[in-house]
């Protein structure tokens, strides 16, 4: 009975042994379930590294190539850059050379010209004395007034003033009285303003052109005109209509206002009849005169032929206003009219028929009256 019992109880403890065999073997099969899945898990992600690895050199490799190419081109372009500069540079000294040369033969054959130069200079200076004792109004051996003169002097020295000062001295206060306001005085029908011409005449020259019967006719009649009750085309700056003032020439009738003219590029052109266009013409011949004094430009010349300059002139706009002219212009020599000085010029090369033609004025570097007004 003991001996039952005793197997019994062996047998029981066997069996909770096995038991809990049975639970380690249970649990040993699961980590090592657990570890297969991780083992396999570690195995992927190794994968994924070692193609992300393949990836990254290849990419490395592709740079690399890339890199020595794009280096190779940068330094293949520079090589041609600086060869393209080498060539400009050699081509810019040759250049620089055969300048250097031409220069050199310029000034040789300047200085070779500097004795017919200075000849031309003289015969030119002895002409426009010639032409100064050749004027027909001032005596040849009657002294100056030494007043008037003086005056003169000393707008002669006072250069580079402004036009409101110019006008202020005492020669252009003279000048001013006694023959430009005068010589811009058209009379009680003018459409002009004295003082507005005198203002924008002593700055630069007004434009004056010469046309032709058919432009002078416009498209309708003028707001002056129709308030005036005129059907004629008249003087802008006289006011005589052009049926009171035509002459008769060989070819026929012939209207003469002739002439249009405008202060700026900004006004309207008015016409104007052969008489008033040159005595416009007289005083810009005069304010050119003095701005080219004002510039220097008559600094080779004495005061004494400048004086005389400065006569001729007004004589000029004294004739102009005084409608003759003509008179004057007939009496100096044809020769003398025809000469051509650096500073002088023709005055109405594009006045056309019955215009006469102005003896030479005192235009430095100035084309044709007509042109520098036009």
């Amino acid at each position: 009975m003991s001996t039952c019992e005793h197997c019994s109880t062996i047998i029981q403890s066997l069996k909770q042994e096995l038991a809990t065999k049975d639970e380690q073997l249970e649990r040993l099969s699961m980590d090592i379930q657990a570890l297969n899945q991780k083992y396999v898990a570690e195995i992927e992600r190794v994968g994924n590294i070692q193609h992300e690895k393949d990836l990254v050199e290849h990419e490395l490799e592709e740079l690399s190539q890339r890199l020595f190419e794009e280096a190779n081109e940068m330094v293949a372009a520079e090589k041609r850059a600086r060869y393209q500069l080498e060539n400009e540079l050699r081509q810019t000294q040759e250049h620089l050379v055969a300048e250097k040369t031409q220069l050199h033969e310029l000034r040789l054959r300047l200085l070779s010209a500097d004795q017919a130069t200075e000849e031309m200079h003289d015969e030119e200076r002895k002409k426009r004395q010639n032409k100064a004792k050749s004027m027909p109004v001032i005596a040849k051996k009657s002294p100056f007034d030494d007043i008037q003169l003086e005056l003169f002097r000393e707008f002669v020295d006072s250069k580079q003033l402004t036009i409101k000062k110019l006008n202020q001295t005492s020669f252009m206060k003279y000048c001013l009285n006694e023959d430009i306001e005068p010589c811009l005085r058209f009379g009680p029908q003018s459409k002009l303003s004295t003082k507005k011409m005198i203002d924008s005449l002593s700055r630069q020259p007004c434009f004056i052109e010469h046309i032709n019967a058919t432009d002078a006719m416009p498209p309708s009649p003028s707001l002056w005109n129709r308030l005036s009750n005129k059907s004629n085309l008249c003087c802008s700056a006289c006011g005589r209509s052009s049926s009171s003032i035509c002459t008769t020439s060989e070819q026929g009738q012939q209207p003469q206002l002739n002439y249009r003219f405008r202060l700026n590029e900004q006004d309207n052109w008015l016409l104007i009849d052969q008489y008033c266009r040159d005595r416009l013409v007289a005083v810009c011949d005069f304010f050119v005169f003095v701005r080219n004094i004002q510039l220097g430009l008559y600094s080779d010349r004495s005061i004494h032929d400048l004086y005389a300059e400065n006569i001729r002139l007004r004589l000029q706009m004294f004739y102009s206003r005084m409608g003759a002219l003509p008179v004057l212009l007939n009496s100096v020599d044809d020769d003398a009219i025809d000469q051509e000085d650096p500073y002088l010029s023709d005055s109405s090369s594009l006045a056309g028929p019955n215009t006469p033609k102005l003896p030479p004025s005192p235009l430095a570097n100035q084309c044709n009256l007509d042109t520098l007004i036009k």
